[in-house]
């Protein structure tokens, strides 16, 4: 396993920080909360967030991990924003 750097970190928390800001941007523009988004968004934003926190971890495997599983629940929220934005 490689180890993460401190760009790496910066990064993830700079994609995280935006992911949140968009999510409760559309929101708040459509007057709506963020459960009644479609259950992909939220599923994928749910793991995100989960994961997220242990991108801080002092064990390096564990922090590790936890940024690619937060990459992957990325990659699934995009799928998801997209297909919702383009209904």
């Amino acid at each position: 396993m490689m180890e993460q750097t401190a760009l790496d970190r910066m990064k993830l928390q700079q994609a995280h920080a935006d992911w949140e800001k968009n999510i409760q941007g559309h929101c708040r523009e459509n007057q709506m909360e963020i459960g009644n988004l479609p259950s992909e968004v939220t599923d994928a934003w749910n793991d995100m967030s989960s994961s997220y926190e242990d991108t801080r971890h002092k064990d390096d495997a564990v922090a590790t991990d936890a940024a690619q599983k937060h990459r992957s629940a990325s990659e699934r929220l995009k799928k998801a924003w997209d297909k919702m934005i383009n209904k």
